[in-house]
């Protein structure tokens, strides 16, 4: 109890943000958007902010479906989107089996195994590349018979 006998709440300041974003999506959204721009490489640039708004809500819906709200999660969860495309994680079969465990994991903890699941991929996906294209050269290296 504060002076007087009056209770004294005290709102910390992750708890500020998170209530700014459930009582204003419109910041939320506006947040994101900003947050976009600045890591897409201009990708956004062509974009009517009508189609923005509609990737960003469309994201946000996502996201909020595999329990991610905190902005920071989000984002991340967007700059996934941007890489794999914005159907993500539709036919990404590893992610997807990140987030069929996501039971029980805080929002951090899931979206930083997503981005190292998500670095996995890449890796083994450009190490095939490489692998295909080495063998690509050898085959055209090779005097015909």
């Amino acid at each position: 109890m504060g002076a007087g006998g009056l209770l004294v709440l005290v709102i910390r300041e992750e708890q500020m943000r998170r209530l700014e974003e459930v009582l204003s999506p419109g910041i939320f959204q506006a947040k994101m958007l900003m947050r976009l721009q600045g890591h897409s490489n201009g990708q956004f640039t062509q974009c009517s902010d009508t189609e923005i708004a509609a990737f960003v809500s469309s994201g946000q819906r996502r996201a909020r479906d595999y329990g991610l709200t905190d902005f920071e999660a989000v984002g991340q969860f967007f700059e996934l989107m941007i890489v794999f495309g914005e159907e993500f994680p539709s036919g990404q079969e590893w992610a997807l089996a990140v987030l069929d465990r996501r039971e029980g994991k805080s929002q951090a903890s899931l979206i930083g195994a997503l981005l190292q699941a998500a670095v996995r991929f890449l890796d083994e996906d450009e190490r095939s590349r490489a692998a295909a294209l080495a063998t690509d050269s050898s085959l055209e290296a090779e005097p015909a018979v």
